[in-house]
């Protein structure tokens, strides 16, 4: 599971938090989990703004985050759509252990899409 969130101290707990509810609470067991974004470093590479109003100091995560890193926060929606695109993309394809397999679906789906947008075509134009 690839998690995106804001890098303030809930969203650095978010994916403890998911796995803890995928697996006690759910009975998901045996996901690997991975922080793609932000990272402390994203927030340097990209000159991302600084938010700490962020913080809420009055979130119990807070005082652990404010130990860490200070008062460092920044919202996932500082990184711009590009970066953030391109950091899924890369996320993903670091995954794909069979490129020709992944080549194969893609190719499928992209043909059953043309043939559902055909069938709906047909559709609309028996009902108009």
């Amino acid at each position: 599971m690839l998690y995106f969130g804001d890098f303030d101290p809930s969203g650095n707990e978010m994916l403890e938090a998911m796995k803890t509810t995928l697996k006690d609470e759910l009975g998901v067991d045996g996901l690997q989990f991975k922080r793609i974004a932000l990272l402390k470093d994203d927030i340097f590479t990209y000159k991302l703004p600084n938010n700490p109003d962020a913080l809420k100091r009055t979130d119990t995560r807070a005082k652990k985050h404010l130990e860490a890193y200070g008062e460092l926060a920044v919202e996932l929606d500082a990184l711009r759509p590009d970066v953030l695109e391109k950091k899924i993309q890369d996320a993903i394809e670091n995954k794909i252990t069979d490129v020709k397999a992944y080549n194969a679906e893609v190719g499928l789906f992209r043909k059953e899409q043309a043939e559902l947008e055909q069938v709906k075509n047909r559709v609309i134009e028996m009902v108009l």
